[in-house]
């Protein structure tokens, strides 16, 4: 009697459980049912906020990239602008000296190619493309090529490539005269494009004169830059520069 009792029980709470959770899950779709036209209209409400805010986005981060890209290619624009300046400035300065100087390109040259400069060769040297082989001789003498300003001669040959020693190199001499004078003066290299010479106080002398080779009066080597005296010593020390940029030097006209 006991054992029926505990049963109908057990079974009387299953069925209840079961039927709390079918009015749970009827009362839960009703309210489902009954929220969904609210839901539907909320979300079309949303959907064209969030298509206006993503192209609104998408509209400024394509004024910043433009944006970005114009200053890109103005900063390119201005390098540009900057490079041919110093080429434009250059040519005008290399000109200036050709008419100064009367500078004219030799009869018979070949131009080459500057393949290495210091520090990748000797000091005051430079490495050429063109040797034996293209008739190029020892001694000739080397010519920048847009003033046609004399700046070493050819010391060292093989069949496709040669080298050049400037004027300014230390082991070199010339014999220069300065101005509109006569008298013949040694000068040395320096190094690093300069020359240097020793003349008596009673030459005058001023800066921006002229530096002449006698023997080819329609060449020279530049201008008076710097000049050290002192009162114990009779000689004055004068310094010239050779009028190129070695390290811009590209190309250049070997005589033959």
């Amino acid at each position: 009697m006991s054992y029926l009792l505990k049963s109908k029980q057990k079974k009387y709470s299953t069925t209840r459980i079961v039927l709390q959770s079918i009015v749970v899950l009827t009362c839960s779709l009703i309210i489902l049912f009954a929220l969904k036209s609210v839901i539907v209209s909320i979300y079309e409400k949303v959907i064209p906020i969030r298509t206006v805010v993503d192209t609104s986005v998408g509209y400024i981060e394509k004024i910043f990239v433009t944006k970005y890209a114009m200053e890109q290619k103005i900063r390119s624009l201005d390098y540009e602008n900057k490079v041919l300046q110093a080429k434009l400035s250059e040519l005008e300065t290399y000109q200036k000296l050709s008419e100064e100087f009367g500078t004219s390109p030799p009869a018979q040259s070949v131009v080459a190619r500057v393949i290495s400069r210091p520090p990748f060769v000797a000091y005051d040297t430079l490495l050429l493309n063109k040797g034996s082989a293209e008739g190029i001789v020892l001694g000739a003498r080397v010519f920048e090529n847009v003033a046609h300003m004399p700046i070493g001669t050819i010391t060292t040959i093989e069949r496709h490539f040669s080298h050049v020693t400037l004027f300014s190199h230390p082991d070199n001499r010339v014999q220069i005269a300065v101005g509109s004078s006569s008298a013949l003066f040694e000068a040395k290299g320096s190094g690093n494009g300069v020359l240097e010479a020793k003349l008596p106080k009673a030459q005058e002398i001023a800066l921006g004169e002229t530096i002449r080779i006698p023997k080819e009066s329609a060449f020279s080597y530049g201008t008076v830059e710097h000049i050290q005296s002192t009162d114990s010593n009779p000689f004055l020390l004068l310094q010239f520069r050779l009028p190129v940029d070695f390290n811009r030097l590209n190309v250049v006209s070997i005589e033959q």
